[in-house]
């Protein structure tokens, strides 16, 4: 039988554990970070260089996720580079600059077409440098799918001018895709992202692992 001290150990650690993964798995937004995944577009030929106007599919992060889509038949994305003369126009803002180096990423979604980055394993964390349209250009709307393919979060956003800013997400459960729409045409730059989340099996071995532990510690009270 469990004394009162293996019984209340228990009833603890399942109530803080059901506890912190209510918390951890809260979809957010997140400031700055660093992540083990990262994207500067300076390895890239831009659209200039290699003679074409847009690409369907892009592989990034060194093959550890990629950009597709399409929007009312045109290509999703280019890469650019103004200092080359491959230019993206964001409207009364301008034209787009790189956040770092001489390279960035265009995004051509709008509200009839999307531009989807999916990671081959969910992160818990990602984010970039945006810039984007004017207000008369409408938002960037982005909406998160975990590895099941559920909505777990949301965001909008646009700015005034033609600056970088930073936005960044965070889901202990895991991002898998994020698909991005409306009529802004953003720029993306400088993307991270933070690891991979642990596969189902990973996790069921913690449990095991934890339960044993309870086990063990209940036999010696």
């Amino acid at each position: 039988m469990l004394s009162y001290t293996a019984k209340t150990m228990k009833a603890y650690l399942i109530g803080g554990s059901l506890a912190l993964a209510s918390s951890a798995l809260a979809f957010s937004n997140v400031g700055v970070f660093s992540g083990n995944l990262n994207d500067d577009f300076e390895s890239y030929s831009n659209y200039v260089q290699n003679g074409y106007t847009g690409v369907n599919n892009l592989g990034v992060m060194g093959g550890a996720a990629a950009f597709s889509g399409t929007t009312s038949g045109y290509p999703g994305m280019w890469i650019i580079n103004p200092n080359a003369g491959a230019s993206w126009l964001l409207g009364s803002n301008g034209v787009a600059m790189a956040n770092s180096g001489q390279q960035a990423l265009g995004l051509f979604n709008n509200d009839s077409g999307y531009v989807a980055l999916t990671f081959n394993s969910a992160v818990t964390d990602f984010g970039g440098y945006w810039e984007t349209c004017d207000a008369n250009y409408g938002n960037v709307n982005a909406f998160f799918y975990d590895g099941n393919g559920n909505l777990i979060g949301s965001d909008s956003w646009v700015q005034s001018g033609n600056a970088y800013q930073w936005r960044g997400w965070s889901d202990a459960g895991g991002i898998k895709t994020v698909l991005l729409q409306g009529n802004a045409a953003p720029v993306v730059d400088d993307i991270t992202a933070n690891g991979a989340v642990p596969e189902p099996a990973s996790m069921a071995a913690l449990g095991l692992g934890v339960a044993a532990l309870i086990r063990r510690r209940a036999k010696k009270a």
